[in-house]
């Protein structure tokens, strides 16, 4: 590997470069760069990464972020992010992965997530979705990565 989580992440989103581990990783990891890259993308946002990886009974949920108001301290939109990290469109992208039975997943997570903290109170909730597709090297080019950012998927 060689470099730190940090400067992958920065990596990717300055100039689409994707350390060469990315190419033979196993899915764990390559998840969890790609879940590196989402938070930092919505940090640059103005989002505010509340948590990472909350475990729920019959799933997870990859990021909680909030993004507050300029009037007061209560968040104005609270934002479950599903991430998506693929080394092929094969399988299709991103989206398609977000099936019904994932929606509602998805759903009964922040639902529990929300009861679970009591602490916060948005006015807006959402389920957004980031697909990150890494792309193989050609031409002599280096591994490069593209994100996209879709608002409220489910």
């Amino acid at each position: 590997m060689g470099t730190d989580d940090s400067t992958q992440t920065q990596l990717c989103l300055d100039d689409d470069y994707v350390p060469a581990f990315v190419g033979s990783c196993s899915t764990q990891l390559l998840g969890r760069w790609g879940e590196d890259c989402a938070a930092e993308w919505l940090v640059r946002q103005g989002f505010a990464i509340v948590d990472r990886n909350w475990r729920f009974r019959g799933g997870e949920l990859d990021i909680v972020a909030t993004m507050n108001s300029s009037v007061g301290n209560s968040p104005t939109v609270c934002a479950v992010v599903e991430v998506k990290t693929r080394r092929t469109q094969f399988f299709g992208g991103g989206v398609e992965a977000i099936t019904r039975k994932k929606q509602q997943t998805l759903r009964r997570g922040m639902s529990q997530w929300l009861t679970a903290r009591p602490d916060i109170h948005p006015q807006f909730i959402r389920i957004d979705l980031i697909d990150i597709a890494v792309h193989s090297p050609s031409d002599g080019m280096p591994w490069r990565c593209s994100l996209e950012h879709f608002e409220e998927v489910a």
